[in-house]
């Protein structure tokens, strides 16, 4: 029998076997034997206390070598095993977080949770119906969603039979065609353009249909009304156009001051200034003589107040001739008449004449109307400017 020898190549046994069933009992390096301790195949041999060779018995199927306390040990591997059998499969936690397989779902189907759990379900949501650039999604029997086909160019969406629907868009077509047209009403109220007028033609009805046509020579067309739905302190017509050659105010007017008449002042183009205006008035008094006045502050008449007898509105003219001239200075004319008296058989009469020059020579633009004393001009008073072509 021999030993082994500890050579630069390796263990060698010195002498070598002989025959097959020699043993060696035990195995050495130079300088040192320790007596085989494996008894099983697969045995393994580690260190034990102090260096001592032992026996590391072969483990069971599926164990790995590993470290435990210190020391080699045959143990289960680390992790779990794979419950996974098909392609796609996925592993979620079972009960107490057990490893189980979550087989793969059908296409289409998203994952999702159900019952606290992962599952694969058909996506939320719905089938897009939509076929068209431009299509829509409505809500057909039942709320099922349905195409809503896009439709012709200028159509608009609106409700048909409760539903909806692409359909020609309400209304009609603009005939106007150049700034200042106007629409008007055809046969059987079809819309038509109406061509704006020339300049200084005005808006009437000729032949039954509107029209724009140069006005009458010595005929008055009306510009502006003002009717006071309430009291109010003053009355203004602005943006007078000039197209005229003079201005004809009739206005049928009270005052709510605490007398029996009020004066009524007339101002042009904002100028409230009382010193650019001098007036002088003429008033007949019966069978005596009559009397008369000038000042400034711009009185142009008299009118009934509330002391006067109930419903008793004043009626006033006041002419404005060549009021869109710039070489002369500026005079309204007026005359003026109403009942004054508690009761209309005790009531007598007044008649007012005046006359107001303005201190500019510039077209008039806007004409203010106010009181003398006031507060304000009744509800129900008139104002209606007309233009003398």
């Amino acid at each position: 029998m021999g030993t082994f020898i500890g050579t630069a190549q390796g263990l060698v046994v010195d002498p070598p076997l002989t025959t097959t069933t020699e043993t060696i009992p035990r195995i050495g390096l130079e300088g040192g034997f320790f007596t085989n301790p494996m008894t099983t195949a697969g045995d393994m041999i580690d260190a034990g206390t102090g260096g001592t060779p032992e026996r590391l018995p072969i483990g069971s199927n599926g164990q790995v070598l590993t470290v435990s306390a210190g020391a080699p040990a045959w143990e289960a591997a680390p992790g779990f095993a794979n419950p996974m059998t098909a392609a796609g499969d996925l592993i979620d936690g079972g009960t107490g977080g057990t490893p189980q397989r979550l087989a793969i779902g059908s296409n289409g189907q998203v994952l999702t949770v159900s019952g606290g759990a992962p599952a694969w379900e058909a996506a939320p949501g719905f089938t897009n119906p939509m076929t068209t650039a431009g299509d829509l999604i409505d809500a057909g029997t039942g709320g099922t969603p349905q195409r809503l086909a896009i439709g012709s160019n200028g159509q608009v969406l609106t409700v048909s039979g409760g539903a909806p629907a692409w359909e020609a868009a309400a209304g009609f077509t603009n005939p106007m065609t150049t700034a200042g047209d106007l629409i008007d009403a055809g046969t059987g109220g079809t819309p038509q353009r109406l061509a704006i007028g020339s300049n200084g033609q005005v808006l009437t009805v000729s032949a039954g249909a509107p029209a724009w046509e140069t006005p009458t020579a010595g005929g008055f067309t009306q510009i502006a009304q003002h009717t006071l739905a309430s009291a109010a302190p003053s009355v203004t017509f602005s943006g007078i156009p000039n197209t005229f050659t003079s201005l004809k105010l009739v206005i049928n007017a009270r005052s709510t001051d605490a007398a029996t008449q009020d004066n009524m002042i007339i101002q042009f183009n904002a100028d409230t200034t009382a010193a650019d205006y001098i007036f002088q008035v003429l008033f007949p008094n019966g069978a005596g003589t009559p009397g008369g006045g000038q000042g400034t502050n711009g009185v142009i008449a008299a009118i009934a107040a509330a002391s006067a007898l109930a419903s008793v509105f004043s009626g006033v003219e006041i002419i404005i001739p060549g009021y869109a001239g710039t070489t002369w200075l500026k005079t309204a004319l007026s005359q003026a008449g109403a009942l004054a008296g508690a009761s209309f058989a005790a009531a007598s009469g007044f008649l007012l004449y005046a006359g107001v020059t303005w201190n500019n020579t510039a077209a008039i633009s806007s004409i203010t109307l106010a009181l003398a004393t006031g507060p304000d001009f009744a509800a129900g008073s008139q104002f209606t400017l007309y233009g003398l072509a």
